[in-house]
This record gives structure tokens, sequence and C-alpha cells, in this order.
């Protein structure tokens, strides 16, 4: 049994109304490198679940195990507050109706302390909708607004890959 990664975010993901992407550059300050790739910017601590939407196929060699693994940038002074994320899948195959709603809400929650300003992170969402090879599946990855006392930081989302195990 292999891991694998497929990265979800690109040309097909659309921010909601408030994020936006940006060069990291722009919204750090990036001394020793060049800073000039995009990065999702998500303000942590919106009044509405905002982030972005798009969507993926699952591949032939899915078996299950499915994860959403989010890399990014802490950008803020960190504190004793936590970093709420959040994803809502739904997965389609041939001959079902495409006017449905998403599975139910997962969410992750971090401590913004275990980073500091600027520092690269990787967390993780354990999915748990049920998904099948060939699905077409659509998604709306956030911040969630209903998290405990949130980071009054952004994050740059700099990559979300859907993880699952094969055979």
């Amino acid at each position: 049994m292999a891991t694998f990664r497929l990265p979800i975010l690109g040309p097909q993901t659309i921010p909601d109304d408030g994020p936006f992407f940006a060069p990291i550059n722009t919204q750090i300050t990036a001394g020793t490198v060049d800073g000039s790739e995009l990065a999702l910017v998500l303000d942590c601590d919106p009044a509405s679940d905002l982030g972005c939407r798009g969507g993926f196929h699952v591949p032939k060699n899915y078996v299950g195990s499915p994860v959403l693994v989010i890399r990014g940038i802490v950008d803020g002074t960190v504190g004793t507050e936590d970093i709420h994320v959040a994803m809502t899948l739904l997965g389609r195959a041939d001959n079902e109706a495409y006017d449905t709603g998403h599975e139910a809400e997962d969410t992750a929650n971090f401590q913004s302390n275990a980073y500091a300003d600027e520092d690269v992170f990787e967390e993780t969402i354990t999915l748990t909708v049920t998904l099948a090879v060939d699905d077409d599946v659509n998604f709306h990855f956030y911040v969630d607004s209903s998290g405990g006392t949130p980071f009054t930081g952004n994050i740059l989302v700099t990559g979300l890959f859907f993880q699952y195990s094969d055979a």
C-alpha cells in the first residue's frame, strides 16, 4: 500500500468573495527569496466561512483513507489562538444528480503558537466523505468562522492536496 498526494489547488480553484491569490512577496517580507509564487490569502478571523471552491477527479488507484493536506505560511503575530480550517466535499459518479448538497463539514484546528510569523506549516484534515474511483468531486475549503478564539492574522495557502491510499 502506498500513499499519494493529488494537488487540488490550481486553475480550477475559485476564491470566495474576500480571499484572493497574491504573490507571497506582497504579503510577507521576503528578503532572501524571490517569493513570487502565488498563495491563496485567507483571513483567519472571517465573519463567515471564506476560502475557495474547486474540483478534482478521484484517481483510478484510489482505495480509501482520504485526507486533505494544507500547506502554507503563517502571516501574523502568533499567540495562543487557533487556526480553524474546514472542508466540505461532494463526490458524484456517472449517472448521479449534479444538484445535491455537500457532505458534512470536516474540520481541523491547530495552535498558531506552534509557529512563528512567516513559518511554513503543513496540517491535515481527515475527510469523512465516501468517495469512489472516477468520482468527480466538488469541494469548498475555508477558514471556519465558528471555531473558538481565532488567529488574528492570515494564512497564505500554497498547496491543497487530496491524500489517499491505494491497494
